[in-house]
């Protein structure tokens, strides 16, 4: 009867291990005794899961490692699940899984999807000759893995790629930043891929008690040309954040690119807002709700230099009883303190920096870039008062070309306190109008009667439109030869000129009270209004001199900008009141004026060049009428966009 029962059992287990087999696919053995009977062996999926069995115990999820392939961590706990609880953990882990290929979206009719959510994720950005950026080398176990990164990728971009030449356990894979996920929220990833044996898709969450846990998400055939396969699965409710591991886990090679996360909205929901980590906001915990295992914030590191006593605390109290940062400094001599979220990839363009805070002191607002040659600029981008309560503070600035990646520091640099919640960064969807291009502005400063005569021909020609900076009490009709006449400006203005104001009589603006810098500066606009040669938007300083009254002035007079004479180009975040330009002297080459145009239209930005007198007078201000007309035969030749300021300004933030 005994003999008997041990013959069912075999018969019995042998099918249970082949229909396994057939279920689970690559395996490997663990062996189990149950009592009076021969020792049987259970096929058990090799891989991402709740949990592993060895020897009879159930053993934690192991800690990665990037730097040494083959270390593992594995920590011992309790209860040892018996071969039902087993089967129980693979079924539920199976009916979140997806055994097939698909080459096709599963969305369906009336979803939409949230944006992606991976950084880099077409792996074009490198951090290193051998790493994209915010991604990560994986594995463990006994097996010869090589991870190589730039390798050829989907369309013949950057991908990368593992390949395991000698295996016995553990597994390969490249994996990305952890994200911020939602819980109870479903999401969608896929990537292309092409492998030369079966693979697996593991989704390992990051839980509120720091601790890790994981999920199969798909098992997938070899496959020799591009593919891709969607796959979705429900955060569960105590993750916080998550990353996906394409992985192999036997000899072989497998390649991937593109990869997608993306949160999937059912066909009557509309997204409410965009948790940090997203597309829209490039700041990974921003909210600095998720802990690392070092009970720090997740992608957040302490910062500061110089001589100066600093405490940097986490968590403190933040916006409405959130988690928050704080830094505090109780003695100063020099340098700064803060909190600095991890590099984000950028590329040029204009971006939004917004902050809740509240401080004891003025605080600084700071960008650091760094450009493809690995080298670090640092630029001041604002200052922010303090505040008692907390308060938002949100500030644009520009992106050149030459920038891969970035992080803004809110900072402070003498003694006192600063908590910081609710940190942003959003790249502006679109470069609005001569930005989107780059353009150049023609200006002519003084209403000298030379611009008339001997530029007004050359522009009219080519079909370009000036800018005219008028001295309205320094004209013809009031006895300055000279200088045009109130019938030439408005002539200027019939062609289609543009007419500033540049003062009634070109004072130094600075020397003089206020009640008479407003005459001349509203003064001026007024005179021209009455002209009739439009609504004088624009202004140029006398000389490039003014002060904080001056610009109050401006303002105030009813001008939309004003022109400095700061060297440099305008950027779409650039202080309209303060437009940079370049001067024309009489010294200037067209080989510095080719330059200046073509870095200017490279980098999208917008260029005013200055003139004054354009004769063959040889004075320090003065341009030669050949070399104007040299200039707009370049720029009529190279398709350049030549605009009024005012169009220039209309495209400003």
């Amino acid at each position: 009867m005994l003999r008997k029962s041990h013959a069912q059992y075999r018969v019995l287990l042998f099918f249970v291990a082949l229909f396994s087999f057939f279920i689970w696919g690559e395996t490997v053995s663990a062996t189990f005794t149950l009592p009076m009977q021969p020792p049987i062996v259970v096929p058990i999926r090799w891989g991402e899961g709740p949990a592993r069995i060895f020897s009879g115990e159930v053993l934690k999820p192991r800690t990665e490692s990037a730097e040494t392939p083959n270390s593992i961590q594995l920590e011992p706990s309790t209860p040892i699940l018996s071969i039902e609880q087993l089967s129980e953990v693979e079924t539920r882990s199976s009916e979140n899984e997806k055994t097939e290929d698909s080459n096709v979206s599963t969305q369906v009719v009336g979803e939409s999807f949230g944006p992606n959510i991976i950084k880099n994720s077409s792996l074009e950005t490198a951090a290193s000759a051998n790493i994209p950026m915010q991604w990560h080398q994986g594995g463990y176990g006994v097996n010869t893995r090589t991870l190589s990164y730039p390798v050829s990728g989907y369309l013949n971009t950057r991908g990368i790629s593992v390949n395991i030449t000698a295996y016995t356990n553990g597994d390969a894979k490249w994996y990305f930043d952890d994200v911020l996920v939602i819980p109870g929220e479903t999401y969608e990833f896929s990537d292309y891929y092409k492998t030369t044996v079966g693979s697996q898709i593991s989704i390992r969450y990051t839980l509120n008690n720091g601790s890790f846990a994981y999920q199969t998400l798909s098992v997938l055939s070899a496959q020799n040309t591009w593919k891709t396969s969607p796959v979705r699965f429900v955060v569960p409710g105590t993750a916080i954040s998550a990353t996906i591991f394409h992985l192999i886990a036997q000899k072989g090679m497998l390649t991937t690119d593109e990869y997608i996360l993306r949160r999937v909205f059912p066909a009557s929901t509309i997204p409410s807002e965009i948790p940090a980590g997203t597309d829209k906001n490039l700041v990974t915990n921003g909210t600095f709700e998720a802990t690392d295992v070092n009970g720090l914030p997740l992608h957040w590191s302490k910062g500061g230099w110089g001589s100066n006593t600093a405490a940097l605390s986490y968590p403190v109290l933040g916006v409405s009883g959130s988690k928050a940062v704080k830094v505090a400094v109780s003695a100063y001599t020099n340098g700064d303190t803060k909190w600095v979220f991890d590099d984000v990839p950028i590329t040029e363009g204009v971006y939004t920096y917004r902050t809740e805070y509240l401080s004891t002191i003025s605080s600084v607002l700071t960008t650091r870039f760094k450009k493809t040659d690995g080298s670090y600029v640092y630029s001041d981008i604002g200052t922010v008062p303090p505040s008692g309560v907390f308060a938002a503070v949100t500030k644009d600035f520009s992106v050149p070309a030459g920038v891969v990646q970035t992080t803004v520091f809110h900072l402070i640099n003498s003694i006192g306190e600063l908590t910081s919640d609710n940190v942003s960064l959003i790249r502006k969807e679109t470069m609005a109008g001569v930005f989107k291009t780059g353009a150049i502005s023609l200006t002519f400063d003084d209403g000298w009667l030379s611009q008339y005569t001997n530029a007004l021909p050359v522009l009219d020609k080519a079909g370009l439109k000036g800018t005219f900076y008028i001295a309205t009490r320094q004209l013809a009709d009031t006895g300055f030869s000279g200088f045009v006449s109130k019938i030439q400006i408005a002539d200027l203005y019939a062609r289609g000129h543009e007419i500033g104001a540049h003062t009634r009589t070109h004072p130094f603006l600075p020397t003089l009270s206020e009640s008479m810098q407003r005459e001349e500066i509203a003064g001026s606009r007024q005179d021209l209004i009455d002209m009739n040669v439009g609504t004088i938007l624009t202004f140029a300083y006398p000389f490039g001199e003014y002060d904080a009254r001056t610009t109050v002035l401006v303002k105030e007079a009813g001008f939309a900008s004003a022109r400095s004479t700061i060297p440099g180009t305008v950027l779409p975040t650039s202080d309209r009141y303060q437009l940079a330009h370049f001067s024309m002297e009489n010294n200037t080459t067209l080989e510095n004026i080719k330059q200046a145009i073509d870095v200017a239209i490279l980098n999208k930005q917008w260029l005013i060049f200055t003139f004054h007198q354009i004769d063959e007078s040889g004075s320090k201000y003065s341009t030669r009428p050949a070399l104007l007309q040299q200039m707009v035969d370049y720029m009529t030749q190279k398709k350049v966009s030549v605009i009024p300021v005012s169009l220039g300004v209309a495209s400003m933030q």
